[in-house]
C-alpha cells in the first residue's frame, strides 16, 4: 500500500522510508525469524551497544523507541492528511454561523 502512495504521489519518498522503517521493525515480530536473525528484537537491542560505555539497550527500550518512531509518524500523518480538512470545515461552519 505504501509504494501505491508513494507512486500516486501522496505520500513523499522521505515518509516512504519511515513507512518501510516500520514494516521492516514489525515483520520479525508477527512473522517468527531463526534465533540470531538480524530483524529479532534481542539481536537489535544487542546492536546497539556501545563501544565506549559497554551498555545497550534492553530489548523494552528498543520497543519503546520503535513505539516513538510509530506514534510521531501517525500523528505526521494525521496533520497533513486529517486535521487541517477538519480544522478548515470547522472555521467555515463557525463563518456561516456568525453570519447568519
Amino acid at each position: 500500500m505504501a509504494t501505491e502512495a508513494l507512486e500516486l504521489d501522496i505520500i513523499s519518498h522521505a515518509e516512504f522510508e519511515k513507512l518501510e522503517h516500520l514494516r521492516n521493525i514489525r515483520n520479525p515480530i508477527a512473522h517468527f525469524r531463526e534465533y540470531g536473525h538480524p530483524q529479532r528484537l534481542e539481536t537489535r537491542a544487542v546492536q546497539t551497544l556501545s563501544r565506549c560505555s559497554g551498555d545497550a539497550l534492553l530489548p523494552e527500550e528498543v520497543v519503546a523507541n520503535d513505539s516513538a518512531d510509530a506514534i510521531k509518524l501517525a500523528f505526521h500523518f494525521l496533520a497533513r492528511f486529517c486535521i487541517p480538512e477538519s480544522f478548515e470545515r470547522f472555521v467555515l461552519l463557525a463563518r456561516n454561523q456568525n453570519t447568519s
